[in-house]
């Protein structure tokens, strides 16, 4: 179990702007309720007593907090003394005493490791299929498509022709997303808050008994650009993938990838929530890759 106390005090003259403290405690979920209270009552009066004498001029720098968890806890520990405000506006600064240059940490790394691994797989996918000459030489010629490319390229959604898993894969991701639109989520880049309210997986949530998360985040995503991004991504890797296991066998990777995809964020990631479906197929990927090569 996790306690956290957000704890904000205002910039000097001004309405908008704060200083925010977070403090946080891990204790054992099988201890008693007593006990529990009481790790509770000290845990926030120490953290009261430390933020009363907390030193904001012996920091490195602050950090602007963007739409966020952390950010929407702090703004309703605002709201607690001034419950008018307006939640936008507000500017939460949170103090960093680490070094300004080391704030990236390794993340350059991981994001050219993934964009090598992303891709090394969609290089292998472009190659692996079988190049139709004459369609090809169409294309160098810029000659408009022809009636039945269209029809294929539509026919790709449909639950009933080649492509079946691929085509229910997509219609699911795309239905989630109207739901989510017409919920009045922000299609562009909606917070983390709002993917949690509507499945977004997190550990907190599915330690406390909503299994369901795991399964019904591989389907939401954050903003139209990530839906574009993981139907491109998804349309090519499961129509590959369906042609060599088969419909059942893709739904069933699909969905059990998924799940463990799931279960490695909330096991590696503590207060983040994740969705997509790029977990989904690329594991489903590397599964096929695996199996086939060895």
């Amino acid at each position: 179990m996790n306690f956290y106390l957000y704890l904000a005090c205002p910039f000097e003259n001004t309405s908008s702007i704060w200083y925010g403290v977070e403090y946080n405690k891990n204790v054992s979920n099988r201890i008693n309720e007593q006990r529990k209270n009481s790790e509770y009552r000290t845990f926030i009066n120490k953290s009261e007593k430390e933020f009363k004498t907390y030193d904001f001029q012996d920091v490195e720098y602050f950090e602007r907090l963007g739409y966020s968890d952390d950010r929407d806890g702090f703004i309703e520990a605002i709201k607690e003394k001034k419950p008018n405000i307006n939640e936008k506006k507000q500017i939460i600064l949170v103090p960093k005493k680490d070094v300004f240059e080391k704030r990236l940490g390794n993340s350059f790394p991981w994001i050219f490791g993934s964009f090598g691994i992303g891709a090394f797989i969609l290089l292998a996918m472009v190659l692996i299929p079988k190049i139709d000459e004459k369609e090809l030489n169409d294309f160098k010629k810029n000659k408009p498509l022809k009636e039945d490319d269209l029809k294929d390229m539509i026919g790709f959604l449909n639950p009933m022709g080649e492509n079946k898993a691929t085509a229910i894969l997509l219609l699911l991701n795309i239905i989630v997303f109207l739901i989510m639109t017409f919920d009045g989520l922000n299609i562009v880049s909606p917070t983390p808050k709002e993917l949690l309210e509507i499945g977004g997986n997190r550990r907190f949530e599915v330690m406390n008994g909503e299994y369901w998360r795991l399964f019904s985040s591989m389907f939401i995503h954050g903003g139209l650009l990530h839906l574009f991004m993981n139907l491109i991504g998804l349309g090519l890797g499961s129509s590959l993938l369906e042609k060599v296991l088969g419909s059942v066998k893709l739904i069933i990777i699909y969905i059990v990838c998924g799940i463990l995809a799931s279960l490695a964020s909330i096991y590696w990631h503590e207060n983040t929530v994740s969705v997509g479906a790029s977990r989904c197929y690329f594991r489903a990927l590397w599964t096929n890759f695996s199996l086939y090569s060895f």
